[in-house]
């Protein structure tokens, strides 16, 4: 998606949808189907929104952006899924089977553990269950990175693998700080 010039407004690249900030609405965002020609002034108008009285959406009923967890949920399934594909092509020898076993287990689990911790019920139980979701996600990497450094498997196909493993974890570091930031002060 590409910025435009107000902070909170950007407008779909192969779409005609605006996106927008909007405190009225699911997620504080809304997406606005606009038509082509007036692209510009539907941007102006939803930049507007919620910031001068009387300024309200464009054109076209509200339609709610996917939620961020509803995103990670879909990459960490389809990380899965690569997982899986991975282990089935793994070379059918000792090491390649006892550690792909353990890669399988603790790579699958990272979405399903994720999944669980969305349905928290409090802050605190959210961030437990997002410490197990993070443990699983490093030992992923732990095993994705010994395929590589014990020759089990190509390094040049574990490299994409071992890259979202530690982009994963990278996402749910922050997401535990800023949880546990947010429970602290409560």
């Amino acid at each position: 998606m590409a910025e435009t010039d107000g902070p909170d407004v950007r407008i779909a690249e192969k779409t005609d949808t605006l996106v927008a900030k909007h405190p009225n609405c699911f997620a504080n965002e809304v997406a606005v189907p606009v038509a082509q020609e007036s692209n510009a002034q539907a941007m102006d108008a939803v930049a507007r929104v919620g910031r001068e009285p009387g300024v309200s959406v464009p054109t076209g009923p509200a339609v709610p952006v996917a939620k961020e967890s509803d995103v990670l949920k879909e990459r960490t399934r389809r990380f899965a899924i690569r997982i899986i594909r991975m282990y089935r092509a793994l070379p059918h020898s000792e090491e390649g089977r006892i550690i792909g076993k353990q890669l399988l287990r603790s790579g699958t689990s990272i979405g399903a553990n994720y999944r669980a911790a969305c349905r928290a019920r409090s802050r605190a139980e959210f961030v437990a269950k997002l410490g197990i979701v993070l443990e699983e996600a490093d030992e992923t990497a732990f095993w994705l990175d010994l395929l590589r450094d014990a020759e089990v498997f190509p390094d040049a196909k574990l490299h994409g693998m071992i890259c979202e493993a530690d982009e994963l974890i990278s996402i749910f570091v922050a997401s535990m700080s800023t949880a546990k930031r947010f429970t602290s002060a409560i």
